[in-house]
């Protein structure tokens, strides 16, 4: 089996709890508020809503599927640094368990102005 199969199977990846060690690593570094702008509710939200502005403006322009990839990366490592920030120490690879989830059940996730949640259309 490879490392996703593993995953999909409810085994951790190598390479995911190497990103949740660093960023865990990272948040202890980060501890002190005055040295991480992101303990700023104010901060966290103007970076968080900077990249997702960069992965719209990514996905809506001539930009290649690598960029599109690298904008998204970013927007993911930023929420999960956000989140560690403000006490609510999110896992990389929950998040990847919760979408491999949704994509086995077929069900896609439910917000604000949706009605609960939605089977998958593929």
């Amino acid at each position: 089996m490879n490392d996703f199969q593993d995953f999909l199977r409810g085994a951790s990846s190598p390479a995911v709890e190497a990103i949740d060690a660093t960023l865990d690593a990272r948040s202890k570094q980060l501890a002190n508020p005055a040295l991480n702008p992101m303990h700023d509710p104010a901060e966290a939200r103007r970076r968080l809503s900077s990249e997702a502005l960069d992965v719209s403006l990514a996905i809506y322009s001539d930009d290649s599927v690598e960029t599109v990839e690298t904008e998204i990366a970013d927007l993911v490592y930023s929420a999960l640094v956000a989140a560690r920030s403000h006490g609510k120490p999110a896992r990389l690879g929950n998040v990847l368990g919760i979408l491999a989830a949704r994509n086995q059940s077929g069900v896609t996730p439910s917000g604000p102005g949706n009605a609960g949640t939605h089977r998958c259309v593929t």
